[in-house]
């Protein structure tokens, strides 16, 4: 308003034998000049919310840096983040690091109740992208320049990215599944096992009713916790033949959220781990309502 247009020159640091003449401007400014030092990343999500250029990047909600530039990507229809990091604070990304957004108020309802998650006030107005290593993850050696990371839509998520499952089981309920969702968790006696993949009559033998619920599992997570198995690989195996059967639990009152608990039933009817394609099928057992109803 007050000086007028002007043409605004970052000088290049590279050695060229001859000068440069002609020169390809930039739609957009840069959020931060070429010659400054710092780390330089790409972040990649499938919604950008109210992410913009000039969002802060925060460190357990110290900002570290700033979003550069956001631009939508055509051909994999997802939206790309350029992220600078404070040179000093660049030490802080390391392979293993998670990206989140942490824009506006994120109020969720599952089988762990109601969660309210509040940023700051200014993440709130401006939008915000927070990273860390996750409880239970792995922190590496350092990243360079041109790193891409996830950006995941909240903490949660970036949390469930850590967990590596290593085998996928099958479970046909004969009751209501209403409340059960993919990501529902699996648990084995209060212990975090697994989540919930799939909910589709698709994996139903023909004529066979019950519904099928696919999970994810990790196996040897579980033959740790049961003595005398020495073999993780038929830890599975030989958990079903002692009891092991798969049950709905609610896990909030308030939301009817169910999860999916695995335990040994006492007295339960012998049992062998079957297949149907490329699962393994866990019997099941009838729980709650139900139970009651019978």
């Amino acid at each position: 308003l007050l000086e007028g247009a002007y043409l605004e020159i970052d000088p290049g640091d590279g050695e060229s034998v001859e000068p440069g003449h002609h020169f390809v401007g930039l739609e957009e400014p840069p959020a931060t000049k070429a010659s400054v030092p710092g780390l330089r990343l790409t972040l990649v999500a499938e919604d950008a919310g109210s992410l913009s250029t000039g969002s802060p990047n925060y460190y357990r909600g110290f900002e570290v840096g700033r979003v550069e530039r956001r631009v939508l990507d055509l051909e994999n229809r997802r939206i790309r983040f350029d992220a600078f990091i404070d040179e000093k604070y660049a030490g802080l990304v390391r392979q293993g690091t998670c990206f989140w957004n942490t824009s506006g108020i994120d109020v969720t309802a599952g089988a762990d109740g109601f969660k309210l998650s509040t940023p700051s006030f200014q993440a709130m107005l401006s939008g915000g992208a927070s990273f860390a290593v996750p409880k239970g993850g792995v922190s590496g050696p350092p990243i360079q320049d041109g790193a891409v990371f996830e950006l995941y839509r909240d903490e949660g998520s970036a949390r469930s990215s850590i967990f590596k499952p290593d085998h996928r089981i099958l479970l046909f309920f004969d009751q209501s599944v209403r409340g059960l969702s993919p990501g529902a968790p699996v648990e084995f006696r209060g212990i975090p096992l697994g989540r919930v993949v799939e909910i589709s009559f698709k994996h139903s033998p023909f004529g066979d009713s019950r519904v099928p619920v696919v999970v994810e599992i990790d196996s040897q997570t579980l033959g740790k916790a049961v003595e005398d198995i020495q073999e993780p690989a038929s830890a599975l195996a030989e958990c079903v033949r002692r009891g092991l059967r798969a049950k709905l639990s609610t896990g909030s009152l308030l939301t009817g959220a169910l999860y999916i608990d695995l335990d040994f039933v006492p007295g339960a009817d012998s049992a062998e781990l079957t297949r149907i394609g490329d699962y393994d099928v866990v019997p099941t057992e009838s729980s709650g309502l139900a139970l009651l109803q019978d």
